[in-house]
């Protein structure tokens, strides 16, 4: 995150076995900004009440990780 970089509400999406997330940004396009790295984390729930017993893939902005439901 960036003081001109606003981290917007994730958006989800279930095709089968893979949950896809998308961390969107809102850059403001009038704004001259200074360049500025600050790690970050957000925390995401898993919708996984409604899921099956089994391996699942949940794919963030690109990047591959698995989960089991049990």
């Amino acid at each position: 995150s960036t003081p001109c970089v606003e981290l917007l509400p994730p958006a989800m999406s279930m095709a089968g076995n893979e949950l896809t997330i998308v961390l969107p940004l809102s850059r403001p396009t009038s704004e001259v900004c200074v360049l500025v790295l600050e790690p970050f984390d957000i925390d995401i729930t898993l919708p996984t009440a409604d899921l099956a017993p089994g391996e699942y893939t949940v794919v963030v902005n690109g990047e591959e990780a698995t989960y089991t439901v049990e």
